[in-house]
């Protein structure tokens, strides 16, 4: 399901930006972790 993934991957760099724009790299960076975790798990689970 690409519309799916491409979703995913813009609310991802959404959410992303939100923590650049509030300039805060130690806050980002632990999103960015969490992202790749979240990412993975989801695309795992996609049929």
């Amino acid at each position: 399901m690409p519309f799916v993934k491409l979703w995913h991957e813009k609310c991802a760099k959404i959410a992303l930006w939100r923590f650049f724009l509030k300039k805060d790299a130690k806050t980002a960076n632990k999103f960015q972790e969490n992202l790749d975790i979240w990412r993975t798990m989801v695309h795992d689970s996609l049929p």
